[in-house]
């Protein structure tokens, strides 16, 4: 069976899953950690996205048990740091704004879903929406 190439995956999961060609990047992922404000400066289609999926999988404390599966086959998963699945990570998608839109309906936008995603990850992570 051939390996697909990546172009235009965006999750880190399907990646994995459609065991498709990956360059082992997961390095960076030790040396953002010393790093105090990191920044992605990339041209369009230089795998941003892909990057920040990796990230969230390997930090988000609810995809703490596919580790192993996500993980394994890349140089972080044989060297983790303390920081994997150690936090509530927050997926923000600026790709719903409308080039078109007002600012204010694009804020307006914005803020509901993130206030949406927020009170269902608290949920999800049995917290109440007083410590949210």
């Amino acid at each position: 069976m051939k390996r697909p190439i990546p172009y235009g995956f965006m999750n880190y999961a399907e990646l994995v899953r459609d065991n498709a060609y990956f360059v082992d990047k997961t390095r960076f992922i030790a040396k953002l950690e010393e790093i105090h404000n990191p920044v992605f400066l990339r041209p369009r289609r230089f795998g941003k996205s892909l990057f920040c999926s990796m990230l969230h999988y390997y930090y988000d404390r609810a995809q703490e048990k596919r580790f192993e599966e996500l993980f394994c086959h890349t140089w972080i998963g044989k060297n983790p740091t303390t920081r994997h699945n150690q936090f509530i990570v927050f997926k923000g998608d600026f790709s719903e704004i409308g080039v078109h839109q007002q600012i204010t309906e694009s804020g307006t936008k914005i803020g509901y879903s993130s206030v949406k995603r927020i009170v269902h990850m608290a949920r999800e992570a049995s917290m109440d929406h007083e410590s949210v």
